[in-house]
């Protein structure tokens, strides 16, 4: 049963996200910023184990050009009794004035048994509000690892520069 609501509130996170649109905003002066400085907090489902966990995210995305793409370097830390971490290089495209898409190939390592690397692949979807340098919004994602998949799904603050 878990399992089942984990996968629909995903879902409709993930369709939320990526079928919103921003009403225009008169006034509204929109500063691009050159780097950017994340931490999300998700709750993590791991499909072929089935658990459920709690974990972090932390990335450093600096823009290149002005087409909305960037790259940088980010962390995953699961919460769960593997100890598991992903650390990789992330791209990413700002789709929108609030919403972007991550894509991160990287390494994947268990902090406990010293097991790995393995490759790992991310992707996640954004969706976020600015106030001033700040930003906040919900997060979902899909993992990819030669142990696992998994799902996750939570909030994202950030900090540009």
């Amino acid at each position: 049963m878990a399992r089942k609501t984990f996968i629909s509130l995903f879902l409709v996170l993930v369709f939320s996200v990526s079928s919103a649109q921003s009403p225009p905003s008169e006034g509204h002066s929109h500063e691009e910023h050159k780097n950017d400085l994340g931490f999300g907090i998700t709750g993590v489902h791991f499909l072929k184990e089935g658990g459920f966990a709690a974990s972090v995210h932390i990335h450093y995305i600096k823009s290149i050009g002005e087409k909305g793409f960037g790259l940088g370097l980010e962390y995953e830390r699961i919460f769960d009794v593997h100890r598991h971490n992903t650390i990789g290089i992330v791209g990413n495209f700002k789709a929108s004035e609030r919403l972007s898409f991550s894509l991160s190939p990287g390494i994947a390592f268990e902090g406990g048994s010293g097991e790995g690397p393995w490759p790992a692949l991310h992707f996640e979807a954004l969706y976020e509000w600015e106030f001033g340098k700040i930003h906040i919004g919900p997060v979902a994602g899909v993992a990819y690892e030669v142990e696992d998949f998994h799902l996750s799904a939570g909030i994202h603050f950030g900090f540009g520069f």
